[in-house]
């Protein structure tokens, strides 16, 4: 799941169901796309699996019990209230690396979603995401927010989770995707159904590099970008990333049709 700075009195008490609604409804935008014949330039999920739906290399039914198993799994994994997240406004990785590693004395903690330049979030046990918010600050963050989540996504917690995940999807038909699919967690391009399966799979225990991915894109020629899905989370991070990229969010039906009638597509009925 992508994560931005959110309120910390807003407690997500557990990720496996949390994901689900929204990453459906995901799902249902995505899947309704693709079924009328809409076929992305560069998909790019925030979570990944939402991308290679997007681009046809999953049927819907599949991507939605995915979503709610890899959630179930991430949740086993670390034990409530042992894991946290928070956003680092401030500071560059490479500042936040050496402070993980300082912090990492006091418990597992990395830098796990790249988002935009001076936005990271790390992530970790309880101890140590602690330990490294209080070194940020001392080091000239200007802002660190605990992030209202469950578990410690994108963490060296998760790789529990990532076997449980990697057993799951090994089972689940995965086909070439009709679109270029970008996997932010490492920059490329893949087309090969083993090697998608292997990048969502090492998604979960890896940092998103969100920014990078858009810089991509933009070295790419990329000129517009839709965000699928409830909100509009996503769009202000590619404006900082990518300034010349034009960005689209696509929150219900009327957005989604009047996205389609721009390629010419005519929505169903």
């Amino acid at each position: 799941m992508g994560t931005r700075p959110c309120r910390p009195d807003r407690t997500i008490k557990s990720y496996a169901e949390h994901p689900t609604g929204v990453a459906g409804l995901q799902c249902r935008h995505l899947g309704y796309l693709a079924s009328v014949g809409w076929r992305n330039a560069g998909a790019n999920g925030r979570a990944q699996l939402r991308g290679v739906l997007g681009a046809g290399a999953l049927a819907f039914e599949d991507a939605v019990t995915l979503v709610a198993d890899r959630g179930r799994f991430m949740q086993e994994a670390v034990p409530g209230g042992e894991g946290a997240m928070a956003a680092v406004l401030g500071l560059d990785r490479e500042a936040l690396d050496l402070i993980c590693q300082e912090a990492s004395t006091a418990g597992s903690v990395q830098c796990a979603n790249l988002n935009a330049p001076g936005q990271v979030v790390i992530s970790g046990s309880k101890t140590g995401v602690e330990q490294a918010s209080v070194l940020a600050k001392a080091g000239g963050a200007k802002k660190v927010i605990p992030l209202a989540v469950s578990v410690p996504a994108h963490s060296a917690l998760m790789r529990a989770a990532a076997q449980k995940f990697e057993a799951r999807i090994a089972g689940v038909a995965v086909a070439s995707p009709q679109a270029t699919v970008v996997h932010n967690v490492d920059v490329m391009p893949h087309s090969e159904p083993l090697e998608i399966r292997a990048a969502l799979v090492k998604q979960l225990y890896s940092p998103v590099r969100w920014q990078e991915t858009m810089e991509y894109f933009a070295r790419e020629g990329v000129t517009r970008i839709f965000e699928c899905g409830p909100g509009k989370v996503l769009a202000p991070l590619i404006k900082r990333c990518a300034p010349a990229i034009e960005t689209t969010s696509l929150t219900g039906p009327a957005e989604i049709n009047a996205a389609l009638a721009t390629i010419g597509v005519i929505p169903h009925e």
